[in-house]
């Protein structure tokens, strides 16, 4: 694409007000002497327009593919448009409700298994009830037994009391509900993480809209490799693609960028960034763009008229409004001190009261100081 030179002085496309001040020079005159302009011009380059551009609808996964829009639909961008791998999806479905019923009984029989431990803790607490009353020995029976024999059975009852009271203290606490609250955790996080799994093949296995438009399918065959199954028409629009060559214009955030073509209508029609194309130009330096024209407030949709090559005026947009004082007025004026201090320093001491918004390529923007 050839990219014309840069015009000697900066074409207004919009203007609009910037309160003025004091902000006079008796070298540079008043701000109120130069144009105010929300962008700066940065050159004319040859675009490729394509009214009511097609997207096409590539799927990748093998396997059939599901519409889940008909023919002619208006689907908007981000809607599904179909789903990849019925038979998986239809499986995993099938697992996961599986799994949602186990669940449900697991939780039960945790519920039945804690109260069972409730229950055996007591009855083993009757139990060593029991074995402590019947160690318990009469004096004829200490002296029929000897002191070593009753030491023995004096140990043991210790033992047993140690166990009781850890058993009374098992029992009278929270243990059986929090063992059951952590062992509910563990199965709900089972399911969360089954369930996630769906989610996430449904996910992966949608085909989503990647703009808005009108639907056209073109096949509905299943897949076996990478296939374009249908398109999507973005009617009323247009899509202008140039290829960016000039250092500036490389450098600059296509967010940052806009565009303006003019139809054989003599309208001028306005263009916002879209995106950037994956695809490399021939030159391994250059970018290639493409910039979403709209239809005019005053049209229905973008003429078809205006598809083809066009002169494309390409802009930066400032962050703000500023007045655009071109350079070669103050190069002529100034050439030894810019030289010397360059731009910015030069307009702060020249131009104290205001303040710089953009440094371009043919003018500085300025503003007043707020």
């Amino acid at each position: 694409m050839k990219i014309f030179p840069l015009l000697p002085a900066v074409v207004l496309l919009c203007a609009g007000g910037v309160p003025l001040g004091a902000q006079t020079h008796p070298d540079l005159g008043s701000l109120a002497d130069y144009p105010v302009d929300s962008k700066v011009w940065l050159g004319s380059i040859v675009g490729e327009v394509l009214v009511d551009p097609e997207i096409e609808i590539e799927v990748a996964k093998p396997g059939e593919f599901n519409w889940r829009v008909a023919e002619g639909d208006t689907v908007e961008e981000n809607d599904v448009l179909g789903t990849s791998g019925a038979t998986k999806i239809d499986l995993s479905e099938r697992q996961l409700a599986l799994q949602r019923n186990r669940h449900r009984h697991s939780l039960l029989d945790l519920e039945w298994a804690t109260e069972e431990k409730r229950r055996a803790l007591r009855v083993g607490i009757r139990e060593l009830e029991d074995r402590l009353t019947k160690l318990e020995l009469t004096g004829t029976e200490r002296e029929l037994l000897g002191d070593n024999f009753a030491e023995r059975l004096l140990l043991e009852r210790k033992e047993i009391e140690a166990e009781l009271e850890r058993s009374r203290e098992k029992l009278g606490s929270d243990y059986f509900d929090e063992m059951l609250r952590l062992d509910r955790q563990t199965l709900d996080l089972d399911l969360e993480r089954a369930e996630e799994d769906h989610r996430e093949l449904i996910r992966t296995s949608e085909q989503l809209a990647s703009a808005s438009g009108v639907v056209r399918i073109d096949s509905r065959e299943p897949v076996r490799s990478p296939t374009v199954m249908g398109r999507i028409i973005r009617k009323g629009i247009a899509e202008v693609t140039v290829e960016l060559l000039d250092p500036r214009l490389r450098s600059t955030p296509g967010a940052e960028l806009e565009v303006e073509v003019r139809g054989d209508d003599q309208l001028n029609y306005r263009g916002t960034f879209l995106r950037e194309m994956q695809e490399r130009s021939f030159n391994s330096n250059a970018r290639l763009v493409v910039f979403e024209i709209a239809a005019r407030e005053d049209q229905d949709a973008v003429p078809a008229s205006l598809a083809g090559s066009r002169m494309v005026r390409v802009s930066r947009v400032l962050p703000e409004p500023g007045h655009q004082i071109p350079k070669d007025d103050l190069v002529f004026k100034f050439p030894k001190e810019i030289t010397e201090i360059g731009w910015t320093e030069f307009i702060r001491k020249r131009w104290p009261d205001v303040r710089i918004i953009h440094i371009a390529s043919r003018v500085v923007v300025v503003a007043p100081t707020k």
